[in-house]
């Protein structure tokens, strides 16, 4: 996942960033003394952080002048500080398009949010239809395909408790009715929902964040012939 975007929302003296481009190689924020700009890192760095208990915390880090009267007109916790737009790579789409199908998503790009609360919300565009033709590809040959969750599940239901006259017709549905909910159980798992295991799969591969605001200094120039002429580990 390639990060392409942050924007900050209301972290200690940052209201609104706007939003912020990040480059493919190396982005740099400059600005005044006591602009925001360690503000912006930070947030970015809270937003999954690789150390532990590291969080957000709207009591000390949403803006002091405006958090008591905020509080009184909205659940702080549920305000989201930091706002991370990313590209999915090939690599990211690849375990997505396996569960799901190809086309699950309608374009590669993903913009995840996490509140103060530290819960994350996420906005993709996902092809449901085409999650759903995936799941029932090859055992629905006739009448038209369920192009929700919703409507698959009530497919199956009714499939599981149909009774014909003809036997064979009735176990016909029913063994219909448990290959699809296989097949269901196969692309979602456990999840109800297909953005509830588009979410599953794709956590794992959220990039995580360091931050450091301190570093050993170097002397000022290294003779490279010395450098490479050293045995490694001394």
């Amino acid at each position: 996942m390639k990060l392409v975007s942050v924007e900050v929302d209301h972290f200690k003296n940052i209201l609104k960033s706007g939003t912020v481009a990040i480059q493919s190689d190396v982005t740099c924020v400059v600005g005044k003394n006591e602009s925001g700009k360690t503000a912006f890192l930070q947030a970015l760095h809270r937003f999954n952080p690789a150390q532990p208990n590291v969080n957000f915390n709207a009591q000390r880090q949403y803006p002091a002048w405006l958090e008591k009267q905020h509080r009184r007109q909205k659940n702080l916790d549920e305000h989201c500080p930091v706002a991370c737009t990313f590209e999915l790579e090939k690599s990211d789409l690849e375990p997505v398009e396996e569960a799901l199908g190809r086309g699950v998503l309608k374009n590669t790009t993903i913009t995840i949010s996490r509140t103060y609360g530290n819960e994350f919300r996420w906005d993709a565009e996902i092809n449901e239809p085409s999650v759903v033709a995936h799941i029932a590809s090859g055992l629905l040959t006739g009448g038209p395909t369920p192009t929700s969750v919703d409507d698959l599940n009530k497919l199956i239901e009714t499939l599981g408790s149909s009774t014909h006259a003809d036997e064979a017709q009735t176990a016909a549905d029913r063994t219909l009715a448990s290959n699809l909910a296989d097949a269901r159980t196969k692309a979602l798992g456990e999840c109800p929902s297909i953005g509830e295991r588009f979410w599953d799969l794709l956590l794992p591969r959220l990039p995580q964040f360091f931050y450091f605001d301190d570093y050993s200094q170097l002397p000022a120039s290294v003779k490279i012939r010395q450098l490479l002429d050293k045995k490694r580990g001394t």
